[in-house]
């Protein structure tokens, strides 16, 4: 998505409706391009969890415009089916582009049981989320919808 002009630009990406979990992880990558490189990009990522009473926020960022494509995981858990909304916003100052790829909901497991926390992972080196039916990766005519299946 390409964002530029005098008001705020808001957009959604959200998944089917899927049954309630106690932990999960969602694993995306993002990347954020723009006149400016080396600073905190102006377009925020919020990741929202949609249950009966409404939105709640579950984690924020504004990666970095570096054109380097940044892998995340967020912890989050619904007691009630549910849908995750990820949602891309830019100030009416914003100019610059904003991609995600690769989205990955992994069911009844946190990100630290994926994620080895005593041993720090090389650069150089990338890991990969377990398959899962509940993956994204908008390649080999997937629509760039999230759906679960």
């Amino acid at each position: 998505m390409f964002m530029s002009s005098k008001r705020e630009e808001i957009a959604h990406l959200e998944s089917e409706s899927m049954a309630a979990v106690d932990r999960a992880c969602l694993e995306l990558w993002h990347r954020t391009e723009g006149w400016s490189i080396n600073r905190p990009s102006p377009i925020t990522l919020t990741v929202f969890v949609n249950e009966t009473a409404g939105l709640r926020a579950v984690w924020t960022t504004n990666g970095y415009m570096n054109n380097t494509w940044i892998k995340d995981r967020v912890d989050y858990s619904a007691s009630e089916p549910h849908q995750i909304i990820l949602q891309a916003s830019s100030s009416n100052s914003a100019e610059g582009s904003f991609a995600l790829d690769d989205v990955h909901i992994i069911r009844d497991r946190s990100c630290d049981d994926i994620i080895p926390t005593t041993t720090p992972t090389p650069a150089t080196t990338t890991t990969t989320a377990p398959a899962s039916d509940m993956d994204c990766t908008f390649e080999q005519g997937d629509t760039g919808k999230i759906e679960f299946q």
